[in-house]
């Protein structure tokens, strides 16, 4: 029952029935399987304690970029009512998802779920256009294509949602898997491959190329990566010259929109640079329109977190997308499966990270949603998961009692040989004094666990093998990428 809430909680936020018209979004979907999903952890068989919430590094990130976002606001209790569900989607996923096969399966509908809205979206052009987004295409955004949908509409925000279901698609769907599963790969990859183009968003075009060159070095030697990178960086910025408005990005200095990027940056480095803990979550856009007297967006989600959280809040947010890379970037197994599921997560974090420059993904649930299943992935390879609830054991009318001598019983499958009654061939065994009959049944094998470690005697746990606890390692981590997207920002702001 757990997962399929889980697989609606996934739906929800990316297909957005709320926003379908007045009588799903007066239903309050959202607010009901948050409802639904607590009250499933809550009553299930196993019971979660607190050391539930603490097993991973990924989980204390969270934690204290929660609470340095709740602390540092103006208004804490307010904030912390209007975020605490990002809290509960984080959980709900990371203690759902508790086997291999489940978060195989969440990943797969996730990717099933973007390609939906892929179709929906290329669907206007047919005469299917139940949200109206054809006129507002053809107008508004002036031939740009986008889906009239909370999170999809407009031609940018459609694009760079879409950009990770390409590589997603591939390793579902084409990397190592049947000839059949191939063909109906490359089908699926034509829908939103299509959808990205006709948003004409250079981020997404961007984005795209970056989680597909990802898709093709990740996991593979470093000299076929060397080869990747270098007909990419050749070839690729050919390629992505020729698409359409990518030219515009060589005219930044008379660019409108770019130079309303620029303001934002601005305003964000100065907000991040002047208040030790931002301006709060949510308060970018207010004071942007106070300074400036207009209104322009963050357009970077790392401007967003930076302005809004302050220095410190960032560290924490790249603290917590460390743990999820140091997650993927050392995960070691001969599974193909795992493997492929490593991959997944790992363009989908690419992708985000590199959407973060050119729009402003910050807070968004689906950040929490992955991130969640890099944490259940972590916990389920290093032994930090709960154990799945055992099969009953199916309970023998004859357990407990003693069998007569001369008894016909069923021989149960594994027992030892009895004696036969003479001269009748294939008869049911016949016991020759009174035994329970517990003795008959076969024993269950031995499983000795598994031994690891520098001596073959010498037992360690899995839970010991790998880091749970943020260390230095990972703070020294938090502060390089602190110190690249910072470096970044401003050569963004002087240079563009």
């Amino acid at each position: 029952m757990d997962f399929l809430i889980a697989i609606v909680f996934l739906a929800l936020f990316v297909l957005r029935p709320q926003d379908w018209g007045a009588i799903f979004s007066g239903l309050q979907p959202v607010k009901l399987v948050m409802i639904l999903a607590v009250a499933s952890l809550v009553f299930r068989k196993r019971s979660i304690g607190l050391r539930d919430f603490f097993r991973t590094p990924h989980d204390w990130a969270l934690l204290a970029l929660f609470a340095w976002l709740v602390i540092t606001h103006p208004t804490p209790w307010t904030i912390f009512k209007q975020n605490v569900n990002l809290l509960v989607f984080y959980y709900f996923i990371v203690l759902t998802l508790n086997t291999r096969e489940r978060i195989e399966k969440f990943l797969g509908w996730w990717t099933a779920l973007l390609v939906i809205v892929a179709a929906l979206a290329l669907a206007q052009y047919g005469g299917f256009d139940p949200f109206g987004s054809r006129e507002i295409t053809e107008f508004k955004m002036k031939g740009r294509l986008m889906l009239n949908l909370n999170i999809y509409n407009n031609p940018n925000a459609l694009g760079h949602n879409l950009a990770p279901v390409l590589a997603m698609i591939y390793f579902f769907c084409c990397w190592k898997r049947p000839i059949l599963m191939k063909s109906i790969g490359w089908i699926a990859l034509a829908l939103p491959l299509w959808a990205i183009y006709l948003t004409l968003s250079k981020g997404a075009f961007i984005a795209a190329a970056a989680t597909l060159m990802t898709s093709y070095t990740f996991g593979r030697p470093k000299y076929v990566q060397i080869i990747v990178i270098t007909i990419a960086l050749v070839f690729g910025q050919i390629a992505l010259a020729k698409l359409p408005r990518m030219q515009e990005l060589s005219q930044t200095k008379g660019n409108e929109a770019i130079a309303g990027r620029v303001a934002a940056f601005k305003h964000g480095l100065r907000c991040m640079e002047n208040s030790w803990r931002g301006v709060g979550k949510d308060y970018f856009l207010p004071t942007f329109i106070k300074t400036h007297r207009y209104n322009k967006s963050a357009h970077s989600g790392w401007v967003q977190y930076g302005s809004e959280l302050g220095k410190t809040g960032l560290l924490f947010v790249l603290l917590f997308i460390w743990t999820g890379l140091r997650t993927l970037l050392f995960f070691q197994t001969d599974d193909p499966e795992k493997e492929r599921l490593r991959r997944v997560l790992f363009v989908m974090l690419v992708a985000y990270c590199v959407s973060c420059w050119m729009i402003d993904f910050g807070y968004k649930p689906q950040f929490f949603l992955f991130m969640a299943a890099i944490a259940a992935l972590h916990r389920l390879h290093y032994g930090l998961a709960e154990e799945p609830e055992p099969e009953a054991e199916p309970v023998m009318p004859w357990r407990g009692r003693l069998v007569p001598v001369g008894s016909v019983v069923p021989a149960p499958i594994g027992a030892p040989a009895l004696a036969v009654v003479a001269g009748v061939e294939n008869s049911a065994p016949v016991l020759k004094k009174a035994i329970p009959i517990a003795a008959l049944e076969p024993k269950s094998p031995v499983v000795r666990p598994a031994r690891i470690g520098k001596f073959a005697e010498e037992e360690v746990p899995a839970a010991k093998t790998f880091w749970n606890r943020v260390g230095l390692i990972d703070l020294a981590a938090a502060f390089l990428l602190f110190e690249v997207i910072s470096r970044i920002w401003h050569h963004a702001v002087k240079n563009l």
